[in-house]
């Protein structure tokens, strides 16, 4: 069987609050990235989700942040123990 490099690994909880602060939901990001991360493209993803994000608040008047980052496995087990309900 082949080895995919596109599954996902790296994953982002993001929260959305109204534009006077009031939490709307949870929701979640999974990508892709080497397996060997090392700061340059922990940085790169970073930036590129920010920057998707900037863009959102600016179109919905939304308020959208990264509550936590970090491989898939620990953010299974982050929604779990802060029992986050991912929309």
């Amino acid at each position: 069987m082949a080895i995919r490099f596109n599954e996902p690994n790296f994953s982002f909880i993001i929260e959305t609050l109204t534009d006077e602060g009031e939490h709307l939901c949870y929701w979640r990001i999974d990508q892709s990235i080497t397996a060997s991360y090392g700061m340059v493209e922990y940085d790169r993803i970073h930036n590129q989700i920010n920057r998707h994000l900037d863009h959102l608040t600016k179109r919905l008047g939304l308020k959208f942040g990264v509550i936590a980052s970090s491989s898939m496995a620990v953010i299974d087990e982050h929604i779990k123990l802060f029992k986050y309900e991912i929309s």
